[in-house]
């Protein structure tokens, strides 16, 4: 629906015979999107979002140090999990469970569906480019963090605060770093995607 969206109002702004470029990162046809490097680092943000709020509900009672024992006591001992009741609501679960990154990796096969479907443009070309983030995140996680945060940064200040942003970064580019084997096993592909603007029928 976005990029359909975004075809029609294209389609208004441009003349006839008139082109439009764009990037598109994607997912390669026939690949899930669970093993697209993309797909892999907003999972992982979205697993740091929730490591945080139990870690920031758990620093109230116990400091920084001793949150993860706490919360592995808590399978253990009532008295754990009715401390994490009892703090609940600092940062809400339900707050992590509803924030939403407009972000999706089309396949090929559905972009061009969407742009037949549109009707205002032929396609000229579409390439493949290089991955923005590469597979080799684990010799730059930093890198890929800020890349990520670049993309993310505003969305998560508005909806949950800006005095989680850093942390939940240094949290981000740690985890990156962590599971560099496993993004170095996905894949990425972007797309530039020439248009040419139809004759007004």
């Amino acid at each position: 629906m976005d990029m359909a969206n975004f075809l029609i109002a294209r389609a208004e702004e441009v003349v006839p015979g008139g082109l439009v470029a764009i990037v598109v990162p994607a997912c390669p046809n026939g690949t899930p999107h669970d093993q697209v490097i993309f797909n892999m680092m907003f999972d992982l943000l979205g697993s740091c979002l929730m490591e945080l709020s139990i870690k920031i509900l758990y620093r109230c009672y116990v400091g920084s140090t001793s949150w993860q024992f706490l919360l592995s006591l808590s399978l253990f001992f009532p008295t754990a999990n009715q401390i994490l009741t009892s703090v609940q609501g600092l940062i809400d679960e339900e707050k992590v469970d509803s924030f939403n990154i407009p972000a999706y990796c089309t396949r090929p096969q559905e972009l061009e569906a969407v742009i037949q479907k549109n009707g205002c443009f032929t396609i000229e070309s579409i390439e493949s480019l290089p991955s923005v983030i590469a597979p080799d995140t684990h010799h730059r996680p930093r890198d890929a963090s800020f890349s990520i945060r670049a993309i993310t940064q505003e969305l998560i200040r508005e909806h949950f605060g800006a005095e989680i942003v850093d942390e939940l970064f240094d949290l981000f580019t740690n985890k990156v770093a962590e599971a560099h084997q496993v993004i170095a096993s996905g894949t990425s592909l972007n797309l530039l995607v020439l248009l040419k603007r139809k004759t007004y029928s």
